[in-house]
């Protein structure tokens, strides 16, 4: 099974040496898999960081290929388009992923595939890197939860091969047939959304992808609160988008995030309205919140991390919700397209 490794770039030159070094560890034969390198446009010196990574290597087996302005799905279509294997596997720029990666989803894909001929591919999660920072590894904690994950592999490692709606592109490894039959990644989505999206196109194809419990990537998430609520926003927004687009496999707990800021807010008015103190029973998600960071803490042994969890869940809730009114848009786009 030689596979072609996909990586995405964009002004990565401070991740994208450490990403490449790991992947040239694979602990598989040399000539069963190459690196392709999609840069989309990166102003920095990644375009020189990848080439110099070459110069040491071999260089037959880094291609470098460049796409102005091209969005993460464009990207990933580029990398599949020049790939010279039947497999296509895919990590990011910031991830390291250990030396038995691709051994270990070759070998889930195989086992998977066993009477399965719908498999189209298999992913694994995203672990914090082993020298983050106290937020990334809180943020690591309170994925590896439930409300951290509302059962995203992304977020939470699968105790048990399990069947999944999608994978991670952060982590994944795809037969390239199955990707080419469902027309790749949908470019119109720009960056957002773009795996989520190709496993509702897989579905309704009637491919299948699987979850596999022993395969992880470390991945550098965002080291600040900011950023991290950026990026809460930026997925609460894609997630609209894409339900405007697949809106026939829309589940009702996506809309849940949307009711999140307009309860606390409406009860805060009828409380400074009326001084009620039981308009302020919708705050109790604070304490809540608090004590259930003080118990996925403690059951990770990561106890000193409690309050930077606690900072973790009430970006992601509050901010996903953000992203979420943001996204209402997507819907109004697609209403005045259809007049």
């Amino acid at each position: 099974m030689k596979v072609s490794v996909i990586v995405v770039t964009l002004n990565e030159e401070k991740n994208i040496v450490l990403c490449l070094q790991s992947i040239l560890k694979q602990n598989i034969l040399k000539n069963d898999y190459e690196i392709i390198i999609v840069d989309g446009g990166s102003q920095d010196a990644t375009q020189q960081r990848v080439k110099e990574c070459a110069k040491l290597h071999d260089e037959q087996k880094i291609r470098y290929i460049e796409k102005q302005n091209g969005s993460i799905a464009a990207c990933r279509n580029i990398g599949i388009k020049n790939a010279l294997y039947e497999y296509v596997a895919f990590t990011d720029a910031d991830c390291i992923v250990p030396e038995d990666w691709l051994q270990r989803l070759r070998i889930g894909f195989s086992r998977q595939a066993t009477g399965n001929p719908a498999l189209a591919g298999v992913g694994g999660a995203n672990i914090p890197p082993e020298n983050g920072s106290l937020f990334q590894m809180a943020i690591g904690v309170a994925f590896n939860s439930l409300l951290g994950s509302l059962g995203s592999i992304q977020a939470q490692p699968v105790k048990k091969n399990v069947k999944l709606f999608s994978i991670s592109c952060s982590n994944s490894f795809y037969k390239k047939k199955s990707l080419e039959d469902v027309g790749m990644f949908s470019e119109e989505l720009g960056n957002q959304g773009e795996d989520w999206d190709l496993g509702a196109k897989l579905k309704k194809n009637g491919y299948n992808v699987y979850g596999i419990h022993d395969s992880f990537v470390w991945h550098n998430f965002r080291a600040t609160p900011a950023l991290f609520w950026k990026n809460m926003v930026f997925y609460g927004d894609g997630r609209m988008l894409l339900m405007t687009k697949h809106p026939d496999i829309i589940k009702k707990r996506y809309l849940l995030p949307l009711f999140f800021i307009p309860v606390f807010v409406f009860f805060l008015i009828i409380f400074l309205m009326f001084w009620d103190y039981s308009y302020l029973v919708p705050f109790l998600y604070f304490p809540l919140i608090f004590i259930y960071s003080l118990i996925i803490s403690f059951m990770q042994k990561k106890v000193h991390l409690i309050f930077y969890v606690f900072v973790v869940f009430v970006l992601q809730h509050f901010g996903y919700s953000f992203g979420e009114w943001k996204g209402l848009r997507w819907f109004l786009l697609s209403h005045e397209t259809k007049k």
